[in-house]
């Protein structure tokens, strides 16, 4: 099994404690989940004592106070993998309860640093600077957390959070989100914007925002396969669905009534699988003006109507093919089960961790 340990410090970045994997005084059991743009959680249970007074015992967990900054590091020996950072979080709730007439459990819950990005929101009024932006994707959304929360925040400028040097990359964004929370407007940008983002710890109480090109990973489909034959698939199902097909769709552009521009934009090949499979669907594009746009319109709804082979499995955890050690959050692999083929990507890690052993599971999308 491998081993674990808890570090806790304080607001200012101290170290206040270190726990271990251990259900006498220490951590009795422990998850933490990482997602690729998302803020992320963790969980730990520390039981009092045996021979610990209960005054004592609160006394210990007041150590873990509001965002505090927990760090959970992980040692996988047997695979030859050194003490790593798992998952950084910020402490933000405490729950006491009892387990038997004599045994008292705390349970301490957290989020991750990116947690900080929900605590502002775009201040800025329709069609300013602030909430109107465009370029590339890493200049918009690092220019939104250094205006609203980095060093260019003024009074509402998060402690210790710095933002990344800008290198300009990414897709060219156009973005309003007057008085939107800070969060998912970084959501909204990383969407569409090639690439992702995270706030991760630098130091003691010191925090950087930071845009990863492209994705936050590596490109492992050539040296990382998953299939059934391999042993590292577990309940594999690849199924095409057709519910919610579309063949054809009429765009409608400018103008009113019999006078409005429309377009019929079609897929030939798939109406012609069946007698019945041209299935319509109406889409208002009034915004557009040239009929190339809507055109390009019309093709987009086609390919989001385009069925497709849906190939899930769960990542069985092997010697020769594990997560932390062959693979990471955010990677993209191959997998393959009865002749089809996709490129998944690991967008969560979830980790579960207590005396009779860990379980990690690994969320997959497609790539």
């Amino acid at each position: 099994m491998a081993a674990w340990q808890v570090v806790l410090k304080d607001v200012a970045g101290a170290t206040a404690a270190r726990f271990v994997l251990s259900a006498e005084g220490g951590v009795e059991s422990l998850t933490a989940m990482n997602r690729v743009n998302c803020v992320g959680a963790f969980s730990l249970l520390l039981p009092k004592a045996a021979d610990e007074s209960v005054s004592t015992f609160l006394a210990r967990m007041a150590l873990f106070e509001l965002d505090g900054q927990v760090e959970l590091w992980r040692r996988d020996a047997a695979n030859g993998v050194d003490w790593y950072l798992v998952h950084e979080g910020l402490v933000r709730g405490r729950r006491f309860y009892v387990t038997t007439p004599t045994a008292m459990v705390c349970e301490i819950t957290g989020r991750g640093y990116t947690d900080l990005l929900t605590r502002r929101i775009i201040e800025a009024a329709a069609g300013s600077d602030g909430a109107v932006k465009s370029g590339a994707a890493e200049t918009v959304i690092k220019e939104f957390v250094d205006e609203q929360a980095g060093p260019s925040a003024g009074t509402r400028a998060l402690t210790g959070l710095s933002v990344e040097a800008d290198s300009a990359k990414g897709n060219t964004v156009n973005i309003s989100a007057p008085y939107k929370g800070l969060y998912e407007t970084c959501r909204d940008v990383a969407a569409v914007g090639g690439g992702d983002f995270a706030i991760v710890g630098v130091g003691d109480a010191l925090f950087e925002f930071r845009w990863y090109n492209g994705q936050l990973g590596t490109d492992r489909t050539a040296t990382v396969r998953f299939s059934y034959e391999l042993g590292n698939m577990a309940t594999p199902e690849v199924a095409l669905l057709r519910q919610d097909e579309v063949s054809a769709v009429l765009v409608a552009g400018q103008g009113e009534g019999s006078a409005r521009v429309t377009e019929w934009r079609t897929d030939a090949t798939r109406i012609a699988l069946s007698t019945w499979n041209r299935i319509e669907r109406y889409m208002d594009a009034r915004d557009v003006g040239a009929q190339a746009g809507l055109q390009a319109r019309g093709d987009a709804a086609l390919e989001d109507g385009t069925p497709r082979n849906a190939l899930s499995f769960t990542p069985a955890q092997l010697p020769s093919c594990a997560f932390d050690v062959h693979y990471f959050l955010g990677d993209k692999v191959s997998a393959a089960f009865l002749g089809h083929e996709a490129t998944k990507r690991v967008m969560q890690a979830t980790y579960s961790v207590n005396a009779q052993g860990e379980k990690v599971t690994v969320g997959l999308e497609d790539a």
